[in-house]
């Protein structure tokens, strides 16, 4: 059975976790397969200048903000302390309760609005790299339409 990584520092890697991509929409953005994805990530094959190419306009920003892995928050509970059965200690724990699963919620927000601020910004560049859609009477039935359909979806 076949084993993932948890963790990829390949240019590849960097652009998804950067714009909150997977693996499977990087591949159609590049017009790839998401094995090659894959197989580009771990080392087993290079990047072709086609791919390169098709890669540039996404690196441009990433490599520009320089983003470093963050580390995870440290845990601040506090420790378990002896309980009451009174109503008080049993109304604390029910707001200590409410008060972890509004944190544990509100965690990801900051990442997700970062992710749609980096898209917001690289949005001009990646449209103007982009050639123009193809003409509403004309569809050729490419795998390069096929990609630039969803591009411009």
């Amino acid at each position: 059975m076949a084993r993932f990584a948890n963790y990829s520092d390949s240019r590849l890697a960097r652009v998804c976790r950067y714009y909150g991509l997977t693996r499977r929409e990087l591949a159609v953005l590049l017009g790839i397969s998401p094995g090659l994805v894959s197989q580009l990530e771990s080392g087993a094959r290079a990047l072709t200048c086609d791919v390169s190419a098709r890669l540039a306009p996404f690196l441009a920003p990433l490599e520009a903000a320089e983003v470093t892995p963050a580390s995870p928050a440290p845990d601040t509970a506090p420790p378990p302390g002896p309980f009451d059965a009174g109503p008080l200690q049993r109304r604390r724990a029910a707001c200590l309760h409410e008060a972890r699963t509004l944190r544990w919620q509100l965690r990801d927000l900051p990442e997700q609005a970062a992710v749609a601020a980096r898209w917001a910004a690289a949005l001009p560049t990646l449209l103007a790299a982009l050639p123009p859609p193809p003409p509403a009477g004309e569809a050729p039935a490419t795998r390069e339409a096929v990609r630039l359909r969803y591009v411009h979806a």
